[in-house]
């Protein structure tokens, strides 16, 4: 793999991979790129989970906020029915029903409805994600933080007693969501993805695999 070398006076090895996918390695003057090497093939899964991500993302779904439009909610899609008035939405009886100023406008559309699809998944991410990640740590015996945030690279990320959630990720299926937030949860054990987490991952999750070929081949439409 192709990388930009940035020496660094710290003591280890950092890789960090940007958009749209380049790595770069922050290291230690006297590191050789030899070590370097097999730094990186060491977390050459990690590195690929992140481009595939950043690929995903490239390719996400442009909305246009039309009438009849769908969108993505717990694994389904829905239909968008809006009417005109002062900018609103809410999802009533498996439909997303909005107001605004201009049923015909574009741009109006999308700079009215567009924050209100952002504010209307958040808060349902807070909701219910929060609550099946507690539900899924009670099960680890895990006390832990979750939090709901704007991920760019990673459908979730831990830390010792954090969990970070993206929030897009209350579009996906339900066992979807299970399988990131229990692939977070493994990392309160272990930091690495190393045989022992694959293999542990694979005991809880048996459709692991499943789930990931899911979000690389859907990844890319969960987002307004």
């Amino acid at each position: 793999m192709r990388y930009r070398r940035i020496d660094a006076d710290r003591k280890s090895i950092g890789i960090q991979v940007v958009y749209p996918g380049d790595i770069i390695i922050r290291a230690p003057e006297e590191i050789s790129s030899e070590k370097i090497q097999e730094t990186i093939e060491n977390k050459k899964d990690w590195i690929k989970e992140k481009q595939q991500f950043f690929r995903n993302r490239e390719k996400a779904t442009d909305y246009e906020f039309y009438d009849g439009e769908k969108f993505p909610y717990m694994g389904r899609w829905y239909r968008l029915k809006i009417r005109k008035g002062e900018p609103s939405l809410k999802f009533y009886q498996g439909k997303f029903l909005a107001r605004s100023t201009s049923k015909n406008d574009d741009k109006t559309r999308t700079r009215e409805l567009r924050p209100l699809f952002l504010r209307w998944y958040n808060q349902r991410a807070e909701n219910s994600l929060v609550k099946l990640a507690k539900k899924q740590a009670y099960i680890f015996e895990k006390d832990i933080k979750v939090n709901i945030y704007d991920l760019k690279i990673s459908w979730g990320y831990s830390k010792q007693g954090k969990i970070f959630l993206n929030w897009r990720l209350i579009m996906a299926p339900k066992d979807i969501q299970k399988y990131v937030i229990t692939h977070e949860l493994l990392h309160q054990d272990f930091s690495k993805h190393g045989k022992e987490f694959w293999n542990r991952l694979d005991s809880y999750v048996p459709k692991r695999k499943e789930h990931e070929d899911w979000l690389q081949k859907y990844g890319k439409r969960l987002d307004v």
